[in-house]
């Protein structure tokens, strides 16, 4: 027994199925029916970016997922250039003497993981390189000396483990030996040739020198199980350490992902690998298309990752995750553009953050209770019973028709006293309305087709975020100051290249008119410089960009003529239906910025 299913042969028997639901019930709690303890299958691909370290909004946002570990990959991308993680990085002169510690930069990886460890322990180290989108690569080509090279990691491992160069003793214990070595944008050289002799200088070398270690590999692609099953046929015919076995994998559907768990599991115990355990080390809901070319395409392409969809898809994985042969998972990722839980831009949340904070809140009570929901109509439910009783739901609908109330059938004499709910796209559990329970079912109103509820029982609480709070009412509230003391302008432009022109003629009269400004023009930047606008305090999102369709507000929303000048929570929405209406609005703006006046409601 795994869980509450048996795993017969390594397939999963019956989709969330353990009791009939009677009646028209779409799912089913029985919190008098315990069957083991939540996995924590939340772990996580990186931390925060290190810029963020001084948000201490964003900090509380992610610490109270309580993610499972971070595992690192792509690191260095979202953190200005930094020399983070990657072997090249910390160790960037190929030829230099390897014991020697000058010839290693570790300050900078060494204040990241440093940052990740106040959010968790649980520390997966990548050996490795990110990925490389250029024509020629630089980084990722196999080492000219495999012995050298395991040196080196060995001596990444007792810097961060034995205290090695002015070190640590931290105690990583996962390591993983690159990342998707069957991909040429990751490992550019031959998958069976180059990576399987590499993976085995590193196993053994690590391995050798501290057996309590965990090693592994190979993070291949999961639409292709022959390369899995070709690496463990090797490590079994060297007699290689294998302590777990990663794989890599998007899909939009959940079944298929459980499926490749199970696969892996059944090649390795066949292969006699039967302790090692198996790692997701990076999913995600698919894109819809991984074309992003046109306007039109990288529209469809962000929205499918960062909406609504992709959030209930999250849910549905961490509840049927429960019965599935992965030891582990990692959600790709914290930091990663449109794959992120974060907008770094807006310092706003992705509504797959829902998904985390709605897990953590109910795996706290520890103690998995039987449920059954309809995953064929799309629903998905992971409850749980703490030590006092109280107890908690996570119910997803993925692609459910939308139109129909949820009922719920609550076993064991629990009352539902929160029922919390995602179905906005914003990153916010909030109250339910129209919710009812009778007898012992629950009534969830329609909510569209993608949606993630959060349900307490017997007064237990989700955690609330101070973040979150309701701001006080009062003369300070929402005060933003377009212009520093220094009479610098405190705030960037958001704007996309179409409405570039739009603003330049208005910004000039602003700031030739602003006795504040003396004269000089805020930066304008474009939708991407994300980097740029990380170290801004105030954004104004001018036009119908992707920055203001991110923030649930484009001139598809608007009639003829209409334009909003709307807050955020790190400034302003400027965005007209038409040019005449976004000269309007930017009017608007600019009269209240050559004022220095901006309240920014109470929420």
């Amino acid at each position: 027994m795994k869980g509450c299913l048996d795993l017969i042969a390594g397939s999963l028997v019956a989709s969330l199925a353990v009791c009939a639901c009677a009646g028209t019930c779409d799912v089913t709690v029985d919190f008098e029916r315990e069957c083991g303890t939540v996995r924590r299958l939340n772990g996580i691909c990186n931390g925060l970016p290190l810029v963020m370290k001084s948000n201490p909004a964003l900090n509380e946002q992610f610490a109270a997922l309580e993610v499972a570990g971070i595992r690192f990959h792509d690191q260095a991308s979202r953190n200005n250039g930094l020399a983070l993680v990657d072997v090249s990085r910390i160790f960037p002169l190929a030829h230099a003497d390897e014991n020697d510690p000058r010839n290693y930069i570790f300050d900078q990886t060494d204040d990241y993981i440093a940052y990740c460890r106040t959010f968790t322990d649980a520390i997966e180290f990548r050996i490795g390189e990110q990925i490389e989108h250029f024509e020629r690569h630089y980084r990722i080509r196999p080492p000219a000396d495999y012995d050298k090279y395991a040196r080196i990691c060995l001596n990444i491992v007792r810097h961060y483990n034995e205290g090695w160069a002015n070190g640590f003793r931290w105690n990583i214990r996962r390591w993983s030996v690159w990342e998707e070595p069957d991909n040429r944008r990751l490992f550019d050289g031959d998958y069976q040739k180059e990576y399987f002799p590499l993976y085995a200088k590193i196993a053994v070398a690590l391995k050798s020198a501290y057996p309590d270690l965990k090693v592994g590999g190979p993070q291949t692609r999961g639409r292709e199980m022959f390369r899995i099953e070709q690496f463990v046929s090797y490590c079994r015919d060297h007699k290689l350490p294998l302590d777990f076995c990663g794989v890599t994998d998007y899909r939009r559907s959940v079944d298929r992902f459980l499926e490749v768990g199970a696969e892996t599991r059944r090649i390795l115990d066949a292969h006699g690998y039967g302790k090692t355990e198996v790692e997701l080390s990076e999913w995600h809901c698919e894109p819809v298309s991984w074309s992003a070319r046109t306007p039109e395409q990288a529209k469809v392409y962000r929205e499918s990752l960062t909406g609504m969809e992709s959030a209930a898809f999250a849910a549905a994985v961490f509840a049927a995750g429960q019965d599935s042969a992965y030891d582990r998972m990692f959600f790709y990722a914290t930091d990663i553009g449109s794959w992120a839980i974060f907008d770094f831009t807006f310092k706003t949340r992705h509504p797959v953050w829902s998904a985390f904070k709605a897990f953590a809140d109910t795996a706290r009570l520890q103690h998995r209770v039987e449920t059954s929901a309809d995953a064929e109509r799309g629903f998905y439910a992971l409850a749980t019973r703490g030590e006092s009783g109280a107890g908690a739901l996570m119910l997803a609908a993925l692609r459910t028709s939308g139109t129909e109330s949820v009922r719920v059938r609550v076993k064991g004499g629990l009352v539902p006293g929160e029922v919390l709910l995602e179905n906005g796209g914003d990153g916010r559990l909030v109250p339910a309305d129209g919710w009812t329970f009778s007898g012992d079912i629950l009534t969830l109103p329609a909510a569209g087709r993608n949606a993630i509820w959060f349900v307490g029982f017997g007064g237990y609480r989700a955690r609330r975020l101070a973040c979150d709070a309701p701001r006080p009412v009062g003369p300070a509230v929402g005060r933003m100051d377009f212009i520093r003391e220094d009479g610098k302008f405190n705030f960037a432009f958001v704007v996309d290249a179409k409405n570039r022109e739009l603003t330049a003629e208005p910004l000039k009269k602003f700031c030739d008119g602003c006795r504040f400004g003396m004269g000089e023009v805020p930066e304008v930047y474009g939708d991407d410089d994300n980097e740029k606008l990380a170290q801004v305090p105030w954004h104004v999102v001018f036009g119908d960009s992707a920055s203001a369709r991110r923030l649930g507000v484009g001139a598809d929303t608007l009639k003829e003529g209409e334009f909003v000048v709307r807050s955020f929570d790190r400034g302003v929405l400027v965005v007209g239906k038409d040019a005449a209406a976004n000269r309007k609005a930017l009017a608007r703006f600019l009269d209240l910025a050559s004022r220095n006046q901006w309240k920014i409601p109470a929420q």
